[in-house]
């Protein structure tokens, strides 16, 4: 081991070196289009987010098989003992869609964006597992084996404040997750009370050039204007939009007195398209709030009233990213401006919605182009 190594393993023991997370690597790998090695690491993160589960609700360890055998036998036991109605690997599509394309033997076919889907879609489940944890264990609690039920190893971001919410239902200490599920609901949280900030956008290293449209961006959201963030040429990729979005989110958070006090959530709108992508968005709405009628409601437009009234009075901004042209952005619009509120979309196309003010971002100057070139240039360690 060298000296570097060393000198290394004491600031990481102090505290002055933050690792990257499982997830962060898997980005990061996905950055430099290593799919295989980001699959890797969110096969990890899921198989220890169902470790945690199953702990949590006093499960025994599988005892045989490989990694994905015993994940799949956590799954089954996790979804007998009520903690949620669908196994994890139903929930995660962009997780179904590799492993479909994996068991027919169509690995060159797994794109960038199938593995950035499954990282988001897992960041967002595991900070839901998380908060429902932190909600319902009582401290010093321990498992069957006498040892202190663990915490999720993906840390929530720093809450600044606590977003305004209803009052919440008193819920007696020895509550467990299981005694709490509903049936048909995804995964319980019991509380209508949001996080500041729940899914991921995650901020580019090295952004630059962007600080107006940012600003500009920020500020038409805190007058409740609802936003589309479109290229200026239509159609075209690479511009930024969710770096921008990401970075208008960060700015956002810091925002005394906040500007959306019931919290901000952010979506991914990547393959969704049609009816389904409006079931989903408003699932994950409800998981956000502890809301189950969402979910098991009956209908599109069952779901839609019952998104309506979560959202009344909450002062809330939604974020769907990377809208595709069959995403039904006016019904979705429409829900959610009845309730309060306000919403920003990102799209290569100008999305249908009456309400939409559209915000074209321009290319990078050439200036601002360079220096950000230099930077992936830096990071990679090429010359």
């Amino acid at each position: 081991m060298g000296i570097a190594d060393v000198w290394r393993r004491i600031a990481r023991r102090l505290g002055l070196i933050v690792e990257p997370t499982p997830l962060a690597r898997a980005q990061q790998a996905l950055a430099h289009g290593q799919v295989e090695e980001a699959i890797f690491f969110c096969r990890g993160v899921l198989y220890n987010t169902l470790i945690t589960l199953g702990q949590a609700a006093r499960l025994p360890r599988p005892a045989g098989g490989d990694q994905d055998e015993k994940a799949y036998a956590l799954n089954d036991g996790l979804a007998r003992a009520g903690v949620y109605a669908e196994p994890v690997y139903k929930q995660i599509q962009g997780w179904v869609r590799i492993g479909q394309l994996g068991l027919a033997g169509a690995i060159d076919e797994i794109s960038l964006g199938d593995v950035q889907r499954m990282i988001s879609e897992m960041d967002q489940f595991i900070r839901l597992v998380n908060l429902s944890l932190a909600m319902y264990e009582t401290p010093g609690t321990v498992n069957d084996a006498g040892s202190a039920v663990p915490q999720i190893s993906e840390p929530l971001p720093p809450m600044r404040r606590a977003p305004a919410a209803p009052p919440q239902r008193q819920m007696p200490p020895q509550m467990r997750p299981r005694e709490l599920t509903a049936p048909g609901m995804l995964f319980p949280l019991g509380t209508e009370q949001a996080p500041a900030v729940i899914g991921t956008m995650p901020r580019v290293p090295g952004f630059v050039g962007r600080g107006h449209s940012v600003m500009r961006l920020a500020g038409l959201l805190r007058q409740g204007r609802h936003v589309a963030l479109v290229p200026l040429e239509t159609g075209q990729a690479g511009v930024g939009l969710s770096a921008v979005a990401a970075e208008t989110i960060a700015l956002l958070e810091h925002d005394i007195p906040p500007a959306f006090p019931g919290g901000i959530i952010a979506l991914h709108g990547f393959g969704r398209q049609g009816e389904e992508a409006l079931r989903w968005a408003y699932i994950t709405i409800g998981m956000t709030w502890g809301v189950p009628a969402i979910a098991q409601a009956t209908s599109l437009n069952a779901q839609e009233r019952e998104v309506r009234r979560v959202l009344t009075g909450r002062q809330m901004l939604i974020v769907m990213d990377q809208v595709e042209m069959g995403f039904p952005a006016q019904r979705f619009l429409d829900t959610l401006v009845a309730g309060g509120a306000t919403v920003l979309m990102t799209s290569r196309q100008v999305p249908r919605a009456e309400q939409l003010s559209i915000f074209r971002l321009e290319p990078l100057s050439p200036a601002a182009a360079l220096n950000l070139l230099q930077d992936r240039f830096a990071a990679t360690g090429s010359d």
